[in-house]
């Protein structure tokens, strides 16, 4: 290879420790020039090279950052004025001098500089304003490291242990003498132009300043709060842009104070559409969500990102410019790294609809009457009125019911079984059902509830001013492009559970109408812990499936949303271990809705009145005849009757084995026949090992009321089945060995408290499920977990 010489362009001559390193070497030839030649030439050659680097202390500043020294121990020296001094004096100043350093406790203070050992050479304060210059001082020999202060009458040497600290020193006193200067040309200068050119000044010497952020600009936001206050006309003259972009470096990195945020605001009200809300306020306001704790302690804060989202909505996109905000928020990823914002994003929403809400309460003393505590009450149905054709129905069906519920009694009710004979003794001597007003109170349910169909609250009467809606529209509006994130909508739903609105909001038709697509949205989200918010957060407390019901104030789809979240509430796995307890509550404060509903061929409350029967939770006698009633009135509600009927008669009988074991290779529609047949109300243990039976045939397991040992090993069972059997059954063993089930379906089995043996071999049990397991299963005696990954990490 031959030697070419390499170009000087592909050198880096930018790094500074090269530059260090040159200027050395350098500044050693020189002084070896200087020794082999004459002092004149040397004196030039020198010149040239000190010419062509860069300085030494320069580069230090430049690569280093320091804090703001507030104070601390220095030896300190003062060398006085020497230019009346003559030789003799002079000499004997200097003699003297060298051993006159003394040590204090220097405190860098706002106006002057402080010894709080006030003694010697530091017994009163020097301050900043008699200081005629400041340097850095690196000598050769002793004293080093040290700082010169310049003052008219002497000058003080302060020496630092190392170079560093020197460098610290020098720095925090500079600062501080330039932040004193300017503050008091701010505070003395009368003129607009002066004071945003003093100010302008001040930013860009803390800006370029080798000094942390964090300790230099807030002082300066406290300067400008005190000018927003204290001379508020003088700044009311200058530029609002001008001055925003003036402070743009210094609440880059800080959050602004209580006078900068009421300006920023006001700028935001007064000005929308300008270009500094979108260029200089979206960095700050995204800097207050993501690091913001607490809006309680700092309501400006709030304030301000209020104002600002109301400038967004102001802009040429307008509400699109907001939704791009909130994305570009959430950033990204498919999980947003900042978990304060969601908080604080839906702690700004309620602020702003409170407000609203506040401001048309205050207009009249009429809205101020609608307030009312929202307590669980039951609810007054306020659906449509049948049609005439399933009035006919219901009063030719009336006949049959006697006869049906005497068929399925044992099912329905085995303790009333008496009761039910006379009444049907009693209806077949009476006359035509549809002429007794008892009975038409009970069954006829259109008369019964017609009066109580179309009341609606007083509340809804009322309307928002125009300007107050537009408000609600747009951060309703958020909270609606907040839940189509993926990641934040559980969140979401947890904050919005309690019903954190006024009182007044959930009787205003305006406000129910807007937050409508947010509720569906989490009824139709697949996570449980979405769907759950949509339940009461406390016993005595309304949730948004109350506040959507038919007879609700807020109701004006017939019923088309409660019944979307009772289908997503009634989802296996959604209500496990608590099934039972959500319909009986159904039936407690729903029951004439749910009816209603059924009635209107609505397939979700068909399977709610189904249900309700078959787990035995209407008691009442007159309740039953209305549910069956309205079950028999649509074609749908009558096959699922008649195959509710027939199953009970079968499966409940207490007759038939008390074990079974299902031949290999059976499949659903093979169990569903045999279990149609014969009786099987004593059956405990069920074998349905090495089959094909699927999730599907849990639909008819529910049905075995003493069932208590289960064996579905090798079975094409998955999450969806098993969390179906945690809803309906109370087993005591479970053979699960080699199933589809993982471990969210697994964590379902915590409500089979009365559970002894559990078979989980070879299936995704992991060590967390099996260990959180064996806390909620109290009454286990023996789990199989081999050939799963528990067993290898334990």
């Amino acid at each position: 290879m031959s030697d070419k010489p390499v170009s000087g362009l592909k050198r880096n001559h930018n790094s500074s420790i090269k530059d260090k390193f040159l200027w050395n070497r350098n500044r050693r030839g020189a002084q070896s020039l200087k020794s082999r030649s004459s002092t004149k030439d040397a004196d030039k050659q020198i010149s040239k090279f000190n010419a062509s680097s860069p300085d030494l202390f320069s580069l230090n500043a430049m690569s280093n950052k320091y804090n703001v020294f507030s104070g601390g121990y220095v030896k300190v020296h003062v060398l006085s004025e020497m230019s009346n001094m003559n030789i003799f004096e002079k000499l004997l100043h200097h003699t003297r001098s060298l051993k006159q350093w003394e040590i204090h406790d220097i405190s860098l203070e706002q106006d002057e500089i402080v010894s709080k050992m006030p003694t010697g050479i530091f017994s009163t304060p020097l301050p900043y304003s008699s200081i005629l210059g400041v340097m850095s001082v690196d000598l050769t020999r002793e004293p080093i490291n040290c700082v010169k202060i310049v003052t008219s009458s002497c000058t003080y040497l302060l020496q630092a242990p190392n170079a560093y600290q020197r460098d610290r020193w020098f720095y925090s006193i500079e600062w501080k003498m330039n932040v004193h200067k300017y503050r008091m040309k701010l505070y003395n200068s009368v003129k607009p132009e002066a004071l945003l050119y003093e100010l302008k000044v001040l930013v860009s010497l803390t800006v370029d300043c080798p000094l942390y952020i964090d300790d230099t600009h807030q002082v300066l936001l406290d300067i400008v709060s005190c000018l927003l206050s204290q001379k508020s006309e003088a700044m009311s003259n200058v530029s609002h842009e001008e001055l925003i972009t003036a402070l743009a470096p210094l609440v880059d990195q800080n959050q602004p104070s209580l006078e900068i945020c009421n300006f920023f605001s006001k700028h935001c009200r007064q000005s929308p559409r300008s270009i500094i809300v979108i260029d200089m306020f979206t960095p700050i306001v995204q800097r207050i969500l993501k690091h913001n704790v607490d809006f309680g302690k700092s309501t400006w804060l709030r304030t301000f990102v209020v104002e600002y989202i109301q400038a967004l909505n102001c802009q040429n996109n307008g509400i699109e410019s907001v939704r791009t905000f909130i994305r570009s928020v959430h950033g990204p990823l498919s999980q947003c790294p900042h978990p304060r914002i969601l908080n604080n994003l839906v702690a700004v929403c309620l602020s702003a609809i409170y407000q609203c809400f506040s401001t048309e309460g205050a207009s009249g003393e009429k809205f101020n009457a609608l307030k009312h505590k929202r307590t669980k009450t039951p609810v007054a149905t306020a659906v449509s009125p049948v049609n005439e054709h399933t009035k006919n129905n219901l009063n030719n069906h009336v006949q049959a019911i006697a006869t049906d519920v005497k068929n399925t009694k044992n099912s329905l009710q085995e303790n009333l079984n008496k009761q039910l004979q006379q009444k049907e003794q009693q209806n077949s001597d009476a006359k035509p059902l549809n002429n007794s007003k008892q009975n038409r109170a009970d069954l006829n349910l259109k008369e019964s509830y017609t009066a109580k169909l179309n009341k609606l609250d007083e509340g809804n009467k009322h309307e928002m001013a125009d300007e107050n809606y537009q408000v609600v529209v747009l951060f309703v509006e958020v909270l609606k492009e907040i839940s189509k994130i993926l990641d934040w909508c559980p969140g979401l739903a947890s904050l919005l559970q309690p019903l954190p609105f006024p009182d007044e909001s959930m009787t205003n038709l305006q406000f129910t109408r807007l937050m409508y697509p947010v509720i569906e949205r989490f009824a139709e989200d697949d996570r449980e812990s979405v769907v759950k918010c949509l339940l009461y957060s406390r016993e005595d407390k309304d949730g948004w499936l109350q506040v959507y019901s038919p007879g609700g104030s807020a109701c004006e789809d017939n019923g088309k949303l409660f019944s979307k979240m009772t289908e997503a509430l009634l989802k296996p796995g959604m209500q496990t271990g608590k099934l039972k307890k959500f319909l009986a509550t159904l039936a407690k404060t729903h029951l004439q809705v749910v009816v209603m509903l059924a009635l209107r061929e609505n397939e979700v409350m068909i399977k709610v009145l189904r249900d309700m029967l078959q787990m035995g939770i209407l008691t009442d006698e007159q309740e039953q005849l209305r549910v069956v009633s309205a079950l028999r009135c649509t074609p749908s509600g009558k096959e699922m009757y008649e195959e509710l009927k027939s199953l009970l008669m079968v499966l409940t009988q207490k007759k038939g084995p008390k074990a079974f074991t299902l031949a290999p290779n059976s499949t659903d529609s093979d169990l569903r026949t045999l279990f149609g047949t014969g009786s099987w109300g004593s059956l405990e243990h069920l074998d349905l090992s090495f089959t094909h039976v699927t999730s599907a045939s849990v639909d008819v397991l529910r049905y075995l009321p003493n069932l208590r040992h289960l064996n579905l090993w090798a079975t094409q069972i998955d999450d969806k089945g098993l969390r179906a059997i945690c809803d309906y059954l109370d087993l005591e063993s479970l053979n699960l060995c080699e199933t589809r089930v993982t471990n969210e379906g697994i964590l379902c089995l915590e409500v089979m408290t009365k559970l002894e043996y559990l078979n989980l071999n070879s299936t995704e049990l992991n060590s967390e499920t099996f260990l959180h397991l064996k806390k909620k299963l109290p009454n286990l005696l023996e789990v199989d977990i081999n050939y799963t990954d528990a067993l290898a990490e334990l």
